[in-house]
């Protein structure tokens, strides 16, 4: 502790310290209000159920970002210009609400595909799409003005909602269709909050054509990328769900979501970072690389004694869920090391979005998700959510080794403006 104090002093004092802190409460709140439902869901619908609504959440997530089209980030960028918020807001939430309706069409054939019930998948898609964009764009507005204690506010509405749901999923004896419309409902809510909230600071959005081409051109790289992200996490539940069974899907879901919440405070860290990567200048990426090694040594470090921790407790933690999801014991522990790998691709993925080589970002993603996919083909028939699970750590692996070398081959060939 005394070795990060003396290295990274500016940080203690800077404005990433308080961002980081009302980010880390947001976070945290959302680790305990989402483990509290998160548990108590697992329990109620048990696994078949649950893993049937993994694999609905899982289609949606991959979906998404083609309805955000990169509006978390395009805000952001957009406010850093000096651009009216305003209007910031506007072109992002227009260009999202033209493409929801095909992002939903979307959903609709790939349930169809996996023959699951495609009204639940509507549900769920609705307040994803919707609500998600809505809450996303607020988030990046509160990110770029450094009032970030509003996202920790929003984190905990979310969360209150979510856990008031699974009360009444409870008292009503409820299955995976009341939940997802719930789960809509909670969503949608916190986006019109969200929405009123930026209106009333900010006056009433606005927008123009020319925006929102433009983010239809620049947003598609985003898009791909989230697609890429999401669907590395994402594609092998239901590719498990079509392969395997609903089963092995909610073990294997189970084993993710414990992984994800225990990252959720580095990701406070690095959302605060995040503007500091942001250098659309000559030499810009250089100095976003730079920035990415100097915070390496704190993520290497939270991330390996997570690792331990998770080690330890997890069969505690799934033994919370009942004997349904013993075998979830095994798949945390492996799936931990993703938090490793994970944590030292973020700075240095997030310096080629900040400086402008997004697509460089996105061409990596793309070609892992593609390796993902074909290598599940092979190892999810044979050894269901084992399989999944080692795929996730080989292409994980094989993108950060991307991160670190592909960027400096490419500015020795001058290539994308390197």
């Amino acid at each position: 502790m005394l070795f990060l104090r003396k290295k990274f002093p500016q940080i203690k004092k800077s404005k990433i310290a308080e961002n980081t802190g009302w980010m880390l409460l947001g976070y945290l709140s959302k680790i305990g209000l989402q483990a509290i439902t998160f548990i108590f869901l697992a329990k109620e619908l048990g696994v078949e159920e649950f893993g049937m609504f993994s694999s609905y959440l899982a289609v949606v997530g991959i979906i998404a970002p083609f309805v955000y089209l990169g509006a978390y980030n395009l805000v952001i960028e957009d406010i850093s210009k000096k651009n009216p918020v305003s209007r910031a807001i506007g072109n992002n939430l227009v260009s999202s609400l033209f493409v929801l309706p095909l992002g939903v069409f979307l959903v609709i054939i790939i349930s169809f595909y996996l023959k699951t019930p495609i009204i639940i998948s509507i549900f769920i898609s609705i307040g994803v799409f919707l609500g998600g964009v809505l809450i996303s764009i607020n988030k990046a507005v509160n990110i770029s003005l450094g009032t970030l204690k509003y996202n920790t506010y929003l984190e905990v509405l979310l969360g209150v909602l979510q856990l008031f749901s699974i009360f009444l999923l409870t008292i009503f004896n409820g299955a995976v269709i009341e939940w997802s419309i719930y789960y809509m409902a909670c969503y949608l809510l916190t986006g019109i909050i969200a929405l009123a909230t930026l209106i009333k600071k900010y006056g009433r959005i606005s927008f123009n054509f020319s925006g929102v081409r433009n983010i239809f051109k620049v947003g598609i790289h985003f898009a791909f990328a989230g697609f890429a992200t999401n669907g590395l996490s994402d594609i092998d539940k239901t590719m498990i769900t079509k392969f395997s069974s609903v089963e092995s899907t909610g073990i294997y879901s189970v084993a993710q979501r414990i992984t994800s919440m225990a990252f959720l405070p580095m990701l406070a860290f690095l959302g605060a970072v995040y503007p500091k990567f942001v250098n659309f200048e000559e030499g810009g990426y250089l100095k976003s690389r730079r920035i990415a090694f100097k915070i390496l040594p704190l993520i290497l470090a939270y991330s390996l004694i997570i690792v331990i921790a998770i080690w330890i407790s997890a069969p505690f933690i799934v033994g919370l869920m009942g004997k349904e999801f013993e075998e979830a014991v095994k798949a945390v522990r492996i799936l931990s090391f993703l938090l490793v790998i994970q944590g030292l691709q973020y700075p240095f993925a997030d310096a080629l979005t900040g400086s402008g080589k997004q697509k460089v970002r996105t061409y990596g993603q793309v070609f892992i998700l593609v390796l993902s996919i074909i290598i599940n083909m092979f190892l999810i028939p044979e050894f269901g959510w084992v399989g999944a699970a080692w795929t996730s750590l080989i292409c994980q692996l094989i993108f950060l080794i991307i991160l670190y070398v592909v960027p400096i081959f490419l500015k020795k060939k001058n290539y994308f403006g390197f």
